[in-house]
This record gives structure tokens, C-alpha cells and sequence, in this order.
């Protein structure tokens, strides 16, 4: 059977550990005040408001207000008749309250920042590459799919492979020297290889990234590097025709002056 996607496996995950840390932690919470101990078990309120607000930002205040109000309930039903015990249940309530408020706007801050930099990456017009850098070597961990495209592979070859499946290593240490002294490298020209065994030159940028990781960005000038070539070819041919036609005119110049002055001398 198929979950829809608000109910897959890891939301369930989630919400099983929610509702199981906010029950054992009310119920510990009512325990306490039964026996009269309001002290330290309410601490137990934190966690899951915590991880509540950091899954759900967007219910994060609403969830932190319901497990506060539970409490703050249980204390006046069991504890109603001490009034000190109330107004600390009162403010104890209002920073569970804060504390899932501040959760969420930073959590939600964090998902906004994420969902843009991830916006950016699958949907670049250029190929883009996360590069992991392991014991085994420089692996690729995540790649979009305008880089699947220009590399001619799907993205599960790609994912977990070396670079050098592509990517000569005598290209690919040079990029990662300059990198690792100048932090970044910006359009640098180089070559990768295609399955098929022919060559696409690219301009290939890359920055480093925490956790010994490196984005490659890559956009395919094959097409214009043969262009480069082809126009390069046809100027030099246009100025060896223009040389040897500029030769010729004074040859011919010469010849006809030397005609006229032997004309002349006749005469």
C-alpha cells in the first residue's frame, strides 16, 4: 500500500516520537504533581516541544501552546490551592510557550535557506556537482539533472562514483590544488569524458563547502571552442590570402613600372 507523501514513513517516525516523548512527559509531569514534586520533571516538557517545533515550524507555536496549556491544566486541577505553585506553573508554561516559538522561526529560517539552495541546484541551467571528499577519494554525492545531461550518465551512475570516471586526474588534481590554495576557482577550461569515449569541453567553476565538501559547476563549450577554432582557422587563411595578394600587387606594380620605363628609353 502506497502512503501519500504527508504520511510516509519518516513523517510517522516523527510523529510517533512526538506524541510518545509529549504523553511520557505530561504523564511523568502529573505523576510529580500527585506526589507533590513540581521541580524538576517539568524540564521533561522541553523535549518534545523541541522536536516538535524543529519538525514543524509552521505548527511549532501551536503545538508548544498545547502541551504548555495541558500542564499548566494539570497543575491547577491537582494543584489549585497553592497559589505559588500556580504562577510557577504559569511562567513555566509562557517559556515553553517562547521556547517552541523560537524553535520554529529558526528551524523555519533553516528550511527556507535549504529549499532555496536546493532551488538553485536541481533547477541551475548549468550541471552542478556535490563532491564528498572521503577516504576513498573524491566521490560525487548528489548531482542535478542538467549535469546527468552533459555527462550522458543517469544520476544513480553518477551518485557514489570518483570523479574520475569523467574526469582525468591530472585535470581533476589541478583544479583541487588551486582550490585548496585559492578557496575557488572560476571558469577554468578542461575536458571530461562521455561513455561513448568522445570528449566535451567544459568550463568547469568549483568553491569549498563544510564537512570536506566542494561544489562543481560546470557549463558545455564544446561547440563554441570548435567555433573558436574554425573562425581562428578562417582568419589566418584570410590573412595568408591577404599577403600574398599584397605580393602580388607590388609585383605586378613593379613589373608595370619597369615596362613603362623601357618604353620610355625606346622613345
Amino acid at each position: 500500500m502506497n502512503l501519500p507523501h504527508s504520511l510516509s514513513k519518516r513523517d510517522l517516525i516523527w510523529d510517533a516520537l512526538i506524541g510518545a516523548s509529549a504523553f511520557t512527559a505530561l504523564f511523568l509531569n502529573l505523576i510529580g504533581l500527585l506526589n507533590g514534586i513540581s521541580v524538576a520533571i517539568p524540564h521533561l516538557l522541553y523535549i518534545p516541544v523541541v522536536i516538535a517545533a524543529y519538525r514543524y515550524p509552521k505548527w511549532g507555536l501551536f503545538i508548544a501552546g498545547c502541551i504548555g496549556g495541558t500542564y499548566f491544566l494539570m497543575v491547577v486541577l491537582v494543584a489549585g490551592s497553592s497559589f505559588s505553585t500556580i504562577i510557577e506553573a504559569l511562567v513555566r508554561t509562557f517559556v515553553i510557550v517562547g521556547i517552541g516559538w523560537l524553535i520554529a522561526v529558526l528551524s523555519f529560517r533553516l528550511r527556507e535557506r535549504q529549499d532555496l539552495y536546493q532551488g538553485l541546484f536541481y533547477h541551475s541551467e548549468a550541471g552542478s556537482i556535490l563532491v564528498q571528499d572521503t577516504e576513498q577519494g573524491r566521490l560525487i554525492e548528489e548531482v542535478n539533472d542538467k549535469a546527468s545531461e552533459l555527462l550522458h550518465r543517469t544520476a544513480s551512475d553518477l551518485t557514489g562514483a570518483p570523479l574520475t570516471l569523467f574526469w582525468r586526474g591530472d585535470f581533476e588534481q589541478d583544479l583541487f590544488s588551486r582550490l585548496n590554495t585559492e578557496g575557488a576557482v572560476h571558469a577554468t577550461e578542461t575536458v571530461f569524458t562521455l561513455p561513448e569515449g568522445s570528449f566535451e569541453t567544459v568550463l568547469v567553476s568549483a568553491a569549498l563547502l563544510p564537512g570536506k565538501r566542494v561544489i562543481i559547476t560546470f557549463v558545455e563549450i564544446t561547440r563554441r571552442v570548435h567555433a573558436e577554432k574554425a573562425l581562428k582557422a578562417a582568419n589566418d587563411k584570410l590573412k595568408f590570402l591577404s599577403r600574398i595578394s599584397h605580393d602580388h600587387l607590388h609585383r605586378t606594380a613593379d613589373q608595370m613600372v619597369q615596362k613603362i620605363g623601357r618604353a620610355s628609353c625606346r622613345e
